[in-house]
């Protein structure tokens, strides 16, 4: 655990920050755990609601660093087939991709094609327990809204 000073050090100014990164938000959180920063106080120098410290220190796991973690399809919907979908993990700069395909329906029903991924890196290279939450979003999160196409 770092010492209170190092904490305060790293912690971005007050009303500076427009962007929070990965990095300020751990800053603020190790200094709210560690007693450094009381609660009232990060609530009011970073303009932060109870909810948003909250949903940080939720995301913040035990090994001190934030995860973000996000997914995207690319597709072109002339035809009905799976598009391209990507679910994205990221810790410390660190990239941890599943790369695959979207779920399709076809008349309500799900298609046997689509929503195979695979992780890149190798599954062995991931860190504990990212890879399984990672494939429980994946689960969650890789039917194709867009079916049937816009016209």
């Amino acid at each position: 655990m770092r010492s209170p000073i190092d904490l305060v050090s790293a912690l971005p100014p007050a009303g500076s920050t427009i962007r929070w990164s990965a990095r300020k938000k751990a800053a603020v959180v190790l200094a709210v755990q560690s007693g450094t920063l009381g609660r009232s106080e990060a609530y009011d120098r970073y303009m932060l609601s109870e909810e948003e410290l909250s949903r940080w220190e939720e995301a913040f796991d035990h090994d001190g660093i934030a995860e973000i973690t996000f997914g995207y399809q690319l597709s072109c919907r002339s035809e009905t087939k799976p598009a391209i979908y990507k679910l994205v993990v990221l810790e410390d700069g660190v990239q941890y991709t599943l790369r695959g395909e979207t779920r399709v329906q076809s008349a309500g029903v799900l298609a046997d094609s689509g929503g195979r991924f695979e992780p890149e890196p190798a599954a062995a290279q991931w860190p504990p327990g990212f890879l399984a939450h990672a494939k429980q979003l994946w689960q969650r999160t890789a039917d194709d809204l867009e079916m049937p196409p816009r016209r």
